[in-house]
């Protein structure tokens, strides 16, 4: 690497100043290498604050800016412009025309020149707009489609920033045409459109699965293009996205200007300043879209003569009146509604028909002005249209018995035709007898599938029932515990299956504090079980990797080990596992390494936690020097060597533990929990003396603690758990090496 390189100097810097955790020892570290050089401090600041924003997705360096006619590049950087970009080289990208601009940042068509020669397009953010909200939502929108994986959404491929801080990213090129131009331009029929429509649903229930609501769906923002002869989509612009999970975060949480394109927002997303947003106000853009596919026009005719800004938006908005596909077909004068059906291919007469009944029920229950009266997702709102085009009931409407017995016969045309063939043929001799026969066997089908349908229907309304009952039972609980009855609040918790516990901080709380209760009162089978409770309750609820959600699943492993509650114990286990199995937090990792081997566990499950501890092990820092006070790598020792434990390592269990007790006398509990680990992995290695004397240490330190600590013995003690832990591994160390003597 040259040094002569300014880029390549700060790229260094920066590097080595964010492996400072600490703000003041950044600030002091920048202080004495920038020592001189105002200017290089400003830049260095700069970039880390660009760097807190993004670099948690992409890693980026600053990339050079270079032109084409070989002027300066540092006039060209200087010269960063909306207006001058073009034919300017973005790091490897070199922009060729300018697509379109949203209210935060610029498309621009690019090339990549290496590795490989491509088209891609080029998202920047625009001049003048990088103050702290606009870049927030900026970084959320490339995050959201960098989620993605879905052929119906355009793919993320790269993302980094100028030397000027602007960010940027880098998307899939995506050919086509707005989804209506595309199915009028290109003649499809109603089925075609429909089919087409669905795989636009299923790409928006990706995004809705990742935790993405798109908040702008709009015929410009679904482009479509046929791919070997078929129409495929691809959903583009979550500019205006909001996260609701999946590790995203959403700038939002104050009320802010409303976005979107009024003639396809949702009563609510105007009403609130788009706060009080949930996966059904694309339901209700989905509509729109798809009566625009339909019939040409939106349900509520020419698009808003409102401004974004306006104070009266939201109440036009939300006063709106729509209409159905039917009634907008019957508006159209008759040579415009014979244009229109030869654009879907078919006669005006027939295209009313299609459009009539399913179609219109299925469009307005997605323009619901309650949520709740609207399809829960897209994927519901796909399934009603493929029950449409199958000839079966849709769930937006009853059907009255002449539709059924019409649906019945479209769909088993073959079966009916082979009957009446049947029948004229045998008429003569068996006309009666046939008909008979086939009119009791369609019966029976018939009251085969309409029983199966019926419990399959109990089923799904006990279980929700089940479900509702239990989010009742849980607000209940948090309610007396508000007021201090604890007895009735853990009466109300008891009847609710541990695998059926709400998914709500509300009820994590409730259980948390129950098992707390349960467990100072010396009662650790119901405190395992509101343990084991709050693990899948709060596991489910909040995706966060922080070390207080993982906290949370130590008690339910302990208790139930304690316990010998197998079942209970591995099921937490593989929860935890599920759950935390990626993290990137050492912290976290070594929670979890510890409830996961306080037994051993099947080869599938040893895999897993295989990658935790590998993960663990390159992130515990180096020792400097014997008894450095650095509890918490000396508790990702002690996790390392459990593991090794488990693994059946004594020579590794041995290097950790000794790790751990040199870094810190810290814990008593910790103390404890490692003496047991040596004394097991030298009973291993022939070491027998040494083993008995590192268990009678073990068991005197556990004994002499519990019998000074009140606290402890209790259970009371925020340590309670380590040394529950202790007396399981003092318990196993006793079977391997023979009860603890004293001297």
């Amino acid at each position: 690497m040259s040094m002569n390189d300014p880029y390549e100097i700060e790229e260094m810097l920066l590097r080595a100043t964010i492996e400072f955790p600490d703000a003041d020892e950044r600030a002091c570290f920048l202080d004495w290498a920038c020592r001189g050089d105002d200017s290089l401090r400003a830049r260095m600041v700069k970039l880390l604050s660009i760097q807190e924003n993004s670099a948690r997705f992409f890693d980026f360096k600053p990339f050079d800016i270079t032109v084409e006619n070989g002027d300066d590049p540092a006039s060209a950087v200087n010269d960063e412009t909306d207006d001058g970009e073009i034919g300017l080289k973005i790091g490897r990208y070199r922009l060729i025309r300018r697509l379109g601009e949203g209210g935060h940042g610029v498309v621009y068509q690019a090339e990549q020149e290496t590795p490989v020669k491509r088209q891609v397009a080029l998202k920047l953010i625009r001049m003048g707009l990088d103050h702290e909200q606009v870049i927030a939502r900026f970084e959320m929108e490339r995050q959201a489609l960098a989620m993605m994986d879905h052929p119906g959404i355009a793919r993320v491929l790269d993302a980094g920033a100028t030397p000027t801080g602007r960010p940027y990213f880098v998307m899939q090129w995506v050919t086509g045409e707005p989804i209506t131009e595309f199915c009028d331009k290109n003649r499809l029929t109603i089925r075609q459109r429909l089919e087409l429509f669905i795989r636009v649903c299923h790409a928006i229930q990706h995004a809705h699965q990742k935790g993405v609501i798109h908040r702008d769906i709009k015929p410009s923002n679904v482009l479509a293009s046929f791919h070997d002869g078929v129409p495929l989509p691809k959903v583009i612009d979550f500019g205006i996205a909001k996260a609701t999970g999946g590790g995203l975060a959403d700038p939002g949480g104050e009320p802010e200007p409303i976005l979107g394109t009024p003639n396809y927002m949702s009563p609510e997303q105007g009403l609130f300043g788009g706060l009080d947003v949930d996966t059904r106000t694309d339901v209700f853009s989905l509509g729109v879209l798809l009566c625009e596919i339909l019939t040409g026009k939106t349900p509520f005719g020419p698009a808003a003569n409102v401004t974004l800004q306006t104070g009266e938006l939201p109440q036009s908005i939300a006063k709106r009146q729509h209409k159905t596909p039917f009634a907008i077909l019957g508006e159209y004068p008759p040579v415009e509604l014979v244009e229109l059906a030869a654009t879907r291919a078919c006669k005006a007469r027939d295209l009313i028909r299609l459009v009539k009944g399913d179609l219109d029920a299925v469009v307005m229950k997605c323009l619901q002005a309650s949520r709740q009266h609207r399809y829960d997702t897209a994927n519901g709102l796909a399934l009603d249209i493929q029950r449409h085009l199958d000839d079966n009931l849709v769930s937006a409407r009853p059907a009255r018995r002449r539709e059924r017995l019409g649906k019945l016969l479209r769909r088993n045309r073959l079966a009916f035709a082979v009957g009446g063939v049947a029948f004229f043929t045998l008429a003569a001799g068996f006309g009666t007898s046939t008909w008979l026969f086939f009119r009791e066997a369609e019966a029976r089908r018939e009251q085969v599938r309409l029983r199966s349908e019926a419990e399959a229907a109990r089923t799904v309304e006990t279980q929700l029932r089940s479900q509702a009952e239990a989010r009742e039972a849980s607000a209940q609980a948090a309610v007396k515990l508000s007021y201090g009855h604890i007895a009735e609040a853990d009466l109300l918790l008891a009847a609710i299956p541990t695998d059926m516990a709400p998914s709500s901080l509300e009820a994590a709380n409730a259980y948390r504090e129950l098992g707390d209760w349960h467990r100072k009162a010396g009662r650790i089978r119901q405190a395992a079980e509101r343990y084991t409770a709050l693990a899948g309750a709060i596991s489910s609820v909040d995706r966060s990797d922080v070390y207080q959600i993982s906290g949370d699943l130590l008690p339910a492993a302990v208790t139930t080990c304690q316990l010998g509650d197998w079942p209970s114990h591995e099921r937490v286990r593989q929860v935890a596992l599920d759950r935390f199995g990626a993290t990137q937090n050492p912290i976290v990792a070594e929670q979890i390494i510890k409830a996961s081997t306080l037994r051993s566990a099947d080869p599938g499950t040893m895999e897993k936690i295989a990658l935790l501890a590998g993960f663990l092990e390159s992130a515990v820092r180096p020792e400097y020097g014997n008894g450095s006070q650095d509890d918490g790598s000396a508790w990702q020792c002690y996790s390392l060597a459990l593991w090794n434990h488990r693994r059946g390592d004594p020579a590794q269990v041995i290097h950790w533990g000794e790790s751990s007790l040199r870094r810190s006398m810290a814990s008593d509990s910790r103390v404890a929990c490692v003496r047991l680990l040596l004394a097991m992995a030298q009973h291993r290695s022939g070491e027998a003396e040494e083993a008995r004397k590192q268990l009678a240490e073990a068991a005197r330190l556990i004994d002499r603690t519990l019998e000074l600590s009140s606290e402890i013995a209790s259970g009371k003690s925020d340590q309670w758990h380590d040394w529950m832990s202790a007396q399981i591994l003092l318990k196993e160390a006793g079977a391997m090496i023979g009860p603890a003597k004293a001297d």
